[in-house]
């Protein structure tokens, strides 16, 4: 089953509590409808994260190198190194618990907020992040 943008799921229940006019029984109906897409949005926003740590537990137990630069964002685990160029980066999400780094619906790195030293790193990693983003409002979740 393909996961709703949330996006796409607000602008769903936007659609159907604004814009369709009704009476009556269909009005509780359609704002019920639309209620539950806008929670559907903010569930997803919260379990993205936390589904991809259990879809590859083996990734979040070994310790990764995430670096930024100018040329865009750097991973290195042991053997494996993983670069991803600012083109490919299209948000920056930030939660209690991780910062994400995504290109579209893929996480490009999932840095947990307990690998920086001081929240202040924390805080210039995500500025970094997001002052190369082409679209910087969109990364702004």
């Amino acid at each position: 089953m393909m996961a709703v943008p949330p996006i796409v799921a607000v602008a769903m229940a936007l659609t159907l509590a604004l814009l369709v006019p009704t009476q009556g029984t269909l009005s509780v109906v359609m704002f019920a409808i639309a209620a539950m897409f806008t929670i559907l949005a903010v569930l997803m926003l919260w379990l993205s994260p936390r589904l991809a740590q259990r879809r590859a537990p083996e990734v979040f137990q070994q310790e990764i190198v995430v670096t930024l630069d100018r040329d865009g964002v750097h991973g290195r685990r042991s053997s494996i190194s993983t670069d991803v160029g600012w083109d490919d980066v299209s948000r920056v999400s930030v939660d209690g618990r991780f910062v994400t780094l995504w290109s579209g619906r893929s996480a490009i790195a999932i840095v947990p907020v307990r690998a920086f030293a001081t929240s202040a790193d924390r805080d210039d990693f995500i500025a970094v992040a997001r002052s190369h983003l082409r679209n910087p409002d969109v990364g702004a979740l």
